[in-house]
């Protein structure tokens, strides 16, 4: 698998172009907690390239690992381009541990 993830990363770099999370199975490896194998696949593309999706598993991959700056981030890109309930709710628990609840009323809205 890891010669594939290999070669996918190689086709994205050469060709500029973003993959599809179901090319990789991302959310098969999301599903089964992999967060190190997809922040490996994905964290070397360009933001703006990647899916809604593929930017919720990275974002969410970077916070289970550590990194919730850059997780709060990268699930703040994916809810604007594709504002989906799950990742909303996400974002809102973020925001309402913080106090910020001007946030929270703000993501409940979309």
């Amino acid at each position: 698998m890891k010669n594939l993830i290999a070669i996918y990363l190689l086709l994205a770099v050469i060709t500029g172009n973003a993959f599809s999370a179901e090319n990789l199975n991302l959310k098969e490896l999301f599903e089964n907690q992999n967060y190190d194998e997809i922040i490996g696949i994905l964290q070397n593309v360009q933001e703006q390239k990647l899916s809604a999706e593929e930017l919720f598993y990275l974002g969410f991959s970077k916070m289970m690992t550590g990194d919730y700056k850059k997780g709060e981030k990268l699930l703040e890109l994916s809810f604007q381009k594709k504002p989906l309930p799950e990742t909303g709710k996400i974002l809102a628990k973020i925001y309402f541990s913080r106090g910020d609840y001007q946030k929270v009323i703000e993501i409940n809205k979309k």
